[in-house]
């Protein structure tokens, strides 16, 4: 039986996994799909996201659906703003599958843990890993043995070489490329089309042929409580 799942976010990442949903269906696969979208803007509230109905803000999960199994897919792409919706998320009937294009290439020798994202075209080499709730887009490739923490967002053609690792909260934008063996601190920004070839200080933005710092920012404060959920599919 399919897991009823509720997408969160109806912007252009709520629309990449309604094109995951659907491709998955048409491929086979039909362990989960989407029956309700929620928004925390007010002004989308009864409208749609494509054939899917937008039927309230984050706190209608706990009205509407408190009683009744739940998936819950998180598609907002800002890493920090990722954290604090699920953070909003409790109720021990819901779970948070992982969304996978069919189209993506996961080695049998990757791991990763909850709520991830793999839109088309995504390579997880033999003995990567990954956290819970990070983003990866059209064409990102982690290579053998890279790492990944929790709530990252990977755009698209990127390059996290082997052995890589990036920390919680990272944002990588397209064309993205970092180093061999090289870590990245929590909280860091890469720019489009940046190499990193060495390690960045946490909660800064990093931009150029090679990376250089061009922003540092406070790191943000968060709740601090477990998130409910099961472990993803």
């Amino acid at each position: 039986m399919s897991l009823d799942v509720v997408l969160i976010g109806a912007g252009g990442s709520g629309l990449k996994i309604t094109q995951i949903a659907e491709d998955r269906w048409d491929n086979g696969s039909r362990d989960w799909k989407i029956v309700a979208v929620l928004d925390d803007d007010v002004a989308l509230h009864g409208q749609q996201l494509l054939d899917y109905p937008i039927v309230g803000g984050t706190e209608a999960l706990n009205i509407q659906f408190m009683d009744k199994k739940i998936g819950v897919i998180c598609a907002v792409g800002a890493p920090v703003t990722r954290r604090r919706i699920v953070d909003r998320i409790k109720g021990p009937n819901i779970s948070f599958p992982n969304a996978i294009h069919p189209s993506a290439q996961v080695s049998k020798r990757a791991c990763m843990g909850q709520g991830n994202i793999l839109c088309q075209n995504v390579v997880l080499q033999a003995g990567v890993e990954i956290g819970d709730f990070n983003c990866f887009n059209m064409a990102a490739v982690m290579g053998p043995l890279a790492t990944t923490g929790d709530f990252c967002t990977v755009n698209a053609h990127t390059m996290l070489a082997s052995g890589s690792a990036l920390g919680n909260y990272c944002y990588v934008g397209m064309g993205g490329k970092v180093a061999p063996r090289i870590k990245v601190d929590e909280g860091t920004t890469i720019g489009a089309n940046t190499f990193v070839h060495r390690t960045p200080p946490a909660w800064t933005t990093v931009f150029g042929l090679p990376a250089k710092v061009i922003k540092r920012t406070s790191a943000p404060q968060f709740d601090d409580q477990e998130i409910d959920g099961n472990d993803g599919n």
